[in-house]
């Protein structure tokens, strides 16, 4: 099969399961490249890449959730072969849980399981901050509070200069998440 921007490493088109996996906020498709070596016999790990990171950088991220999970269930009916499961960590379980609900909705091909963690349950408000106006320092202060980013990162300013949008629209997904 063909690779697709959303799935840049493939759909595993001769696995008898594809596990689907979408990434935590400002992370790409790669976080999930080398979980393929410790999966058993049978298992693609086909990770998702949303605009924004890695290869498709010039695209602007998605800072809502409805228009990610269209777009990503569009993509899922058009390219993956049942049967098939979705892993979502933090923002990304977020965004598996619902695109797993727009699924159903529109009639597409349903996972045979759905995976969510890193994150409070879906039907739960996540804690609200004001992230689109942070500067890179406070950017940088607010992921501290938060912690496990490394503090290699969160001091070197051109790398977060240059994730800042990315992260900003991750936030943002939460942020404005209502179920």
């Amino acid at each position: 099969m063909a690779k697709h921007p959303w799935f840049p490493f493939g759909t595993g088109p001769d696995a008898p399961v594809r596990l689907l996996t979408l990434p935590h906020a400002g992370a790409g498709a790669a976080v999930f490249r080398a979980w393929a070596r410790g999966m058993p016999e049978g298992v693609a790990v086909c990770p998702v890449q949303p605009p924004g990171r890695e290869g498709r950088y010039g695209e602007a991220p998605f800072n809502r959730v409805a228009p990610l999970v269209r777009e990503l269930a569009e993509q899922i009916t058009a390219s993956v072969s049942v049967p098939y499961a979705v892993l979502g960590h933090s923002t990304g379980a977020l965004c598996a849980y619902e695109v797993v609900r727009e699924l159903r909705r529109t009639g597409g091909p349903l996972p045979v399981h759905l995976f969510v963690c890193g994150r409070p349950a879906p039907h739960l408000p996540p804690a609200r901050h004001d992230v689109a106006g942070l500067s890179v320092t406070e950017l940088a202060a607010f992921l501290r509070e938060l912690e496990g980013t490394p503090e290699g990162m969160l001091s070197d300013h051109r790398a977060l200069q240059w994730m800042q949008p990315i992260l900003v629209a991750d936030l943002a997904v939460n942020e404005c998440y209502t179920f």
